[in-house]
């Protein structure tokens, strides 16, 4: 096959070519299951308008000029309003309509501006709604008292753009209406603003079956009941009348004088009287075809009315209903369930030729144009067709339409029978039933469908549209003028938006499109939740030997991120990080704490990461244990070489392999790889590891607090060679301990070092007693190391030693928290009794307030038995009542 290709030129071409293809559609819109209650059939009504109507589907059907809205009213009269969208309809509203007693009768339909929907009764009456199904108001057409006379029932309606439409004038439309008497009326209707009679007349040509109105030539045409004669006048009974715009208002042409007369009406008359049903105009107001009910089909000339075509029915299939569908076809349907669409030149030879066609050959599968025996169709606009067909009770619906007498007599016995049974019922006790006339239940399928004829171009354009790939592609296979390419392109981008691409898509949509550059563009750009799905697309576009050195660069550079991220299964990170480079990868990685990632994508690209280990480990977030990632930090061996990572180089399938080997082969793609490695990112210069755990620690301690792992930060450090920082070491040892004492959230590194020591006895004496007496020892060391790092600031006679300066740091912090009992006291003397000495034992005491038992409780929980004469004392003192502190009681103990 050949596939278009080429310039836009070409391809306007091929449409064109397209455009002038022309194919028959079939479409089952919707389908039902109804019951319908029928009545005994009305003998006042003439044969052939019975045989006719009471033969059509009990439903009536009428599609908006505009194909844009369809209306069905049911034999139990509800209206049901539909929306076409595509080839679905959309329900859009439900109506319960007055009921009818011969709803048959009944008429429906759009007006031209399809903003209006115009319902006919029984009796000479019409129901105006919008085109959504909004009853908007009646038109009475005369004076009735509610009894069906099918002499005044509507048999026809046509609305025409009001063109002589003034500024105050509210009526956008004319609706002409006809009787069966030959009453021909005109109204002018709108909306909102309801109707206008302009005038009635009576047409005097005897029963009429149906007209159609040609402004442009002031031409009627009406159909009048006449025998059926090879020299009737004029032909088929077609009358002409010239409208104007004054009384008369209709003035005859050429008409036929009334025939037949009473008896001609009644169901055992031997006359046979017929008449067009139906008037099709074709789209150029050039030809009109009909069908009388006798089966004969008539093609006319306008406005001449010469017979162009004339098909006398005698025997085989009988045609019901002709329009026409285009500018040169006519559609026929049979009584057979039969559609016969053909040119207009082929038209009689079309129509013979189904007359010899038997039953048998019209089943065959190439005759798909089949319906039910019950079928009309409405044609609203050029090349569109819709049917709608009824199966279920054929038997009855024969027996309705042309045994009417034999039927009427069956429901009559019936309604006798069961009248007699209520009766003597009713005679021997039972509760009085009314009574009522019998009718017939009959079961029908109704099925509605859109026959359209679409170009080439059309069809190929709604299959895209709608999504049928399947119709789509077998279009391409069937015609050359369609590109498989653009069918293949348009599912897959489809697929793409609905993010359904699979393994099979990649390789039975995309591998298939002929254009090798727009393939690799959409294996570096589709999206999908598979990694499986990925990885195709990877394969498929790095086996294109057509493609550019750009995809092939950006696919190497999807498939290593690919390899990376498959690992933890996340496509989200995956289609993030295929869009960046190598390096914005890492960095991803290092800020979200994904440190297996990040060592994954490290080894695999070691020499596009080692140039950028500062930028990378400065990623990594704070508040991460430097044990996860330790690895990635440089190791100071014996011989003073540094090792950058602790971490082996992985060659995953060639990748960098391939990317140099592109690089060898086309040196202007230099940039192009580096863009996926670093993008615009300078290297760095040599790292300074030493300077980088300098510049951390404090960047660790302002953004999370959290002064453990600044330790372990430093201790990995020094494991790995860098003693230089166990200075720095010893620091954060004691600020860490400091902060985990404390709990202070504003201390820094920079305030611990530069706070004297007595701010640490202020800080240390605002803890609870439970707290001092848990961190005693280290409250202790870190007063030492403080003592220790400050004693060249002060140097008073007294504070000799920094034992001494030490000693008496405790000391004020124990005075300070031991005022009422002794517990801290007894802890740090616990924890370093050679800094609570017995000297600062007694200075502790001796600034004590309490006294009796909670001084003589804290005297006995001290471990030293030295003030037992104190504690005698006290208790002499507390037997009569007299309550001193520790200092008294001693300082009175004293010789003088």
């Amino acid at each position: 096959m050949t596939h278009m290709r080429g310039t836009n030129h070409e391809k306007s071409e091929m449409e064109q070519e397209n455009s002038k293809i022309l194919l028959k559609e079939r479409y089952d819109l919707l389908k039902w299951l109804t019951n319908v209650e029928m009545r005994s059939p009305n003998f006042l009504i003439p044969v052939q308008i019975a045989n006719y109507v009471e033969s059509l589907p009990m439903c009536k059907l009428a599609v908006s000029p505009k194909c844009d809205r369809v209306a069905l009213m049911s034999y139990a009269r509800q209206l049901d309003i539909y929306q076409i969208s595509g080839e679905i309809l959309e329900h859009e509203s439900s109506v319960q309509v007055l009921e009818e007693m011969s709803p048959e009768y009944c008429l429906l339909q759009f007006s031209a501006s399809s903003n209006l929907l115009l319902s006919s009764r029984s009796t000479p009456h019409i129901d105006v709604f919008d085109n959504m199904g909004a009853y908007c108001y009646d038109i009475p057409l005369e004076i009735h008292e509610g009894i069906f006379d099918v002499n005044k029932a509507i048999c026809g309606m046509q609305t025409v753009a009001n063109h002589f439409t003034q500024s105050s004038d509210k009526f956008t439309e004319i609706l002409y209406v006809l009787q069966y008497s030959g009453v021909f009326s005109a109204f002018k209707i709108g909306r909102l603003s309801k109707y206008s009679r302009m005038w009635s007349v009576q047409l005097d040509i005897g029963q009429t079956g149906s007209f159609i109105v040609l402004p442009q030539y002031s031409l009627l045409l009406v159909s009048a009941h006449h025998k059926e004669s090879t020299s009737v006048t004029p032909p088929a009974g077609l009358c002409s009348f010239r409208l104007m715009d004054m009384d008369p208002f209709v003035e005859p042409i050429r008409i036929s004088t009334p025939e037949g007369g009473f008896f001609s009406r009644l169901p055992f008359s031997t006359s046979f009287m017929t008449y067009l049903p139906k008037l099709s105009l074709s789209f150029e107001s050039q030809l009109l075809v009909t069908v009388a009910t006798s089966g004969s089909l008539y093609l006319f000339e306008i406005p001449s009315l010469r017979v162009k075509f004339q098909f006398n029915f005698i025997s085989g299939p009988r045609p019901i209903e002709a329009c026409f569908v285009d500018t040169d076809e006519i559609a026929v349907i049979y009584d057979n369930g039969y559609l016969l669409r053909c040119q207009i030149d082929d038209l009689e030879e079309k129509m013979y030729s189904m007359k010899m066609k038997s039953k048998k050959q019209l089943d065959e599968p190439d005759h798909k144009d089949m319906y039910t025996e019950h079928t009309v169709m409405v044609s609203p606009a050029q090349r569109e067709i819709f049917l709608l067909s009824a199966q279920g009770d054929n038997t009855f619906l024969r027996e309705a339409a042309h045994k009417r007498v034999q039927l009427a007599g069956q429901l009559w016995l019936y309604t006798v029978w069961n009248s007699f049974k209520k009766l003597l019922g009713m005679a021997m006790g039972e509760p009085a039933e009314q009574l009522q006339m019998a009718t017939h239940i009959a079961k029908f399928e109704f099925a509605l469908i859109h026959s359209p004829t679409r170009t080439l171009q059309e069809l190929f354009n709604r299959t895209l549209v709608e999504h049928d790939y399947t119709r789509a592609r077998e279009l391409a296979e069937t015609y050359e003028t369609i590109d498989i390419d653009v069918v293949l392109k348009s599912e897959w981008r489809d697929k793409c938006s609905k993010n359904k691409v699979t393994v099979e898509d990649v390789e039975g949509i995309l591998k298939r499109i002929g254009d090798s550059e727009w393939i690799a563009e959409q294996c570096a750009n589709a999206d999908s939740d598979d990694f499986e799905v990925h990885k195709a697309l990877i394969d498929l576009g790095l086996s294109l030997g057509e493609s550019s050195v750009t995809w092939q660069i950006r696919l190497l550079h999807h498939w290593r991120m690919l390899e990376v991220c498959r690992i933890k299964g996340d496509v989200d990170t995956y289609m993030i990080a295929r869009k960046g480079s190598c390096l914005d990868a890492a960095l991803a990685f290092a800020h979200n704490g994904d440190i297996d990632s990040l060592t994954r994508i490290i080894e695999s690209n070691m020499t596009v990461m080692k140039r950028h280990q500062k930028r990378i480990l400065s990623a990594i977030p704070t508040c991460t244990s430097p044990t996860k990632y330790e690895i990635l930090m440089p190791r100071l061996l014996s011989d003073d070489v540094e090792e950058q990572w602790e971490l082996e180089e992985q060659h995953d399938d060639g990748i960098c392999e391939r990317l140099h080997q592109i690089l060898r082969e086309h040196p202007d793609s230099e940039a192009l790889i580096r863009n996926i490695n670093v993008g615009n990112v300078e290297d760095e210069g040599d790292f300074n590891y030493v300077e980088w755990i300098r510049e951390t620690l404090p960047k660790i301690d302002f953004e999370c607090g959290l002064t453990d792992i600044c330790v372990n930060l430093l201790r990995i450090a020094i494991e790995r060679g860098y003693e230089d920082l166990i200075h720095e070491m010893g620091i954060w040892e004691r600020y860490a301990q400091y902060i985990r004492i404390c709990s202070s959230v504003s201390e820094s590194i920079t305030s611990f070092q530069d706070s004297s020591v007595k701010s640490f006895i202020d800080r240390f004496a605002r803890l609870l007693d439970s707290e001092l007496i848990s961190f005693a020892e280290e409250v202790t060391g870190l007063i030492e190391w403080k003592v220790n790092t400050t004693s060249s600031e002060s140097k008073d006679s007294e504070d000799v030693t920094p034992e001494i300066r030490l000693q008496k740091a405790i000391t004020l912090l124990l005075k300070a928290t031991n005022e009422r009992d002794t517990k801290v006291l007894v802890a740090f003397r616990t924890a370093r009794p050679d800094v609570v000495d017995d000297h600062a034992i007694l200075e502790v005491l001796l600034n004590m307030t309490s006294t009796g038992a909670d001084l003589m409780k804290s005297l006995g929980d001290l471990p030293v038995d030295k003030y037992s004469n104190v504690t005698s004392s006290l208790g002499s003192l507390m037997s009569r009542g007299v309550k001193m502190t520790f200092k008294s009681i001693f300082e009175s103990m004293k010789e003088p």
